[in-house]
């Protein structure tokens, strides 16, 4: 997949492509984050191509603009084939303009690991001022630099509640909002929703008795 395609449902049932239709992916997003190998081999082949991607979230701006998230999602299968972890990585963020141009596209690192096919999952909230992915992570993919690959994060195993936050011009950045292990929680970030600008409500789990509370983060 190196490309978007968004096309409308009408009432009778008729499918017409959505203003430009086909958004293709820009190379210098595509080349982030991925092997030597891989980026060797895309150079070879003279086009730089996408992870097979889920869509995630289609979501329209007051303004007729539309955000979409997609994210990588596979397996990955160990010994004799009797062992499957279920891979969800890297996200790929976009915005189609009002008027139908690409306006920019995002690919956000990630690599979460687990055992259960529903994964850790993301949460996309937004306000006018633009949009906040939040996802568990590796500490360590907090700042990569565009050559190098994430490392895993394995469900239920520590990791850091982090919130990448796109502008409305596509400005990305990336903030811890806490850190599990240190905070002995356990996390499930599609269950966290935005009460303002800078602080996310959701539900948490204690680990050391098991029982939910809910915690309010702030984010800078």
């Amino acid at each position: 997949m190196e490309e978007l395609y968004l096309a409308v449902l009408a009432g009778d049932g008729k499918i017409t492509r959505y203003k430009e239709g086909f958004y293709e992916f820009p190379d210098n997003e595509l080349k982030k984050y991925v092997s030597k190998a891989e980026l060797k081999n895309m150079e070879k082949e003279g086009k730089y191509t996408a992870p097979p991607l889920t869509i995630h979230d289609i979501i329209i701006g007051e303004d007729g603009s539309v955000f979409i998230t997609c994210e990588q999602i596979g397996t990955s299968v160990t010994g004799s084939g009797n062992s499957i972890t279920y891979m969800f990585e890297d996200i790929f963020a976009a915005t189609i303009s009002p008027l139908g141009s690409l306006e920019w596209l995002r690919r956000i690192p990630k690599k979460q690991g687990s055992f259960y096919p529903t994964g850790i999952g993301f949460k996309t909230v937004f306000d006018s001022s633009g949009y906040s992915i939040l996802y568990i992570d590796n500490e360590f993919n907090l700042q990569l630099k565009d050559d190098e690959q994430p490392k895993l994060h394995l469900d239920g195993v520590g990791g850091v509640l982090l919130a990448a936050k796109i502008t409305n011009s596509g400005e990305l950045t990336k903030e811890i909002l806490l850190n599990t292990r240190d905070e002995k929680l356990m996390v499930h970030p599609p269950q966290f929703d935005r009460i303002n600008k800078n602080q996310f409500i959701g539900r948490t789990v204690l680990k050391e008795n098991d029982t939910y509370q809910l915690m309010l983060i702030s984010s800078k």
